[in-house]
């Protein structure tokens, strides 16, 4: 994320004007489970909706500043539980990016993203998990400039899960109540948050309607 934040920045595919992004799966569980349970916090939506939304989120910043969702609209379904099991959100930004972000626990979408500029896109081909794995740590930066395409490889110390809790080591240690930019900071968590409820309430009010 930091090498794909570093290229963008530099102007690798100009300014960005729209994102893709998704992250769903089947989840063969049943109904008194945490992901199907109302009761919970069930739903793709509070489950991995948050990685699409934050990825957006982070992509449409000024430095530590997210940008303003100003429209978002949302499909999709429910689970026999009442949870959203499948749901795609239209985002409209305040500084004219749009996004269209996917999330599911009943259907086997997997995980990419894709970022379209004036110049070109950038596609991450396992944006929340390098190599699709819970222990990668290689991940591809595909970049495609007016048919021009190249790959950036990037490999970290360690996986994801070792690199959060090294972080929350040195955050401790230097006496830090947050980590800098890019990662999550608490303004980007509540943003991430608001927006996520927005989703939600987008997709109660289109299936009511």
């Amino acid at each position: 994320i930091e090498r794909t934040m570093a290229l963008l920045r530099s102007g690798v595919i100009g300014n960005i004007t729209h994102i893709d992004a998704t992250f769903g799966f089947q989840a063969d569980v049943d109904e008194y489970h945490r992901l199907r349970n109302p009761a919970l916090g069930g739903g793709a939506i509070l489950d991995v909706g948050g990685y699409p939304m934050s990825l957006a989120l982070l992509l449409t910043s000024n430095t530590n500043q997210p940008a303003a969702i100003t429209t978002i609209t949302a499909t999709g379904r429910l689970d026999t539980t009442g949870v959203d099991a499948h749901t795609c959100a239209e985002l409209t930004f305040d500084n004219s990016v749009t996004a269209s972000l996917s999330t599911s626990i009943d259907t086997a979408t997997g995980m990419r993203a894709r970022v379209q500029g004036t110049s070109g896109s950038l596609t991450l081909p396992h944006p929340f998990l390098p190599e699709g794995q819970r222990n990668g740590t290689r991940a591809v930066i595909e970049l495609d400039l007016d048919g021009h395409r190249r790959s950036v490889d990037t490999t970290a110390p360690m996986d994801c899960f070792s690199l959060e809790a090294r972080v929350m080591h040195d955050c401790i240690a230097d006496g830090r109540i947050e980590p800098t930019w890019p990662l999550v900071t608490h303004e980007a968590s509540l943003a991430t948050a608001g927006a996520l409820d927005r989703w939600r309430h987008a997709l109660t009010e289109h299936l009511t309607q």
